[in-house]
């Protein structure tokens, strides 16, 4: 029961992406200063960078660097107490 309510929240969690994809693909580039992206990985800052305030994309662009540098942290902890006791 539990990896179906699971699957529900990811289905759910994954609507935004698929809605700023959906912008990203029908906008018209040039009327917002912006140029097509290319790459598809390039559409969510392109979008947060171009049709949305500028507060919004930075909150937006910084929890993106924060979720890219998530998974660094605990082994990055993990390798400081590692060495920690040869140091001291």
């Amino acid at each position: 029961m539990v990896f179906i309510i699971a699957g529900f929240i990811c289905i759910i969690a994954a609507i935004p992406a698929v809605m700023i994809g959906v912008i990203g693909t029908n906008i018209d580039w040039s009327t917002i200063g912006g140029v097509t992206p290319n790459d598809p990985a390039m559409v969510l800052p392109e979008v947060l960078r171009f049709s949305t305030p500028e507060w919004i994309a930075t909150l937006g662009l910084g929890a993106l660097a924060a979720l890219l540098c998530l998974p660094w942290v605990p082994s990055s902890i993990d390798v400081s107490m590692e060495y920690l006791p040869t140091v001291f």
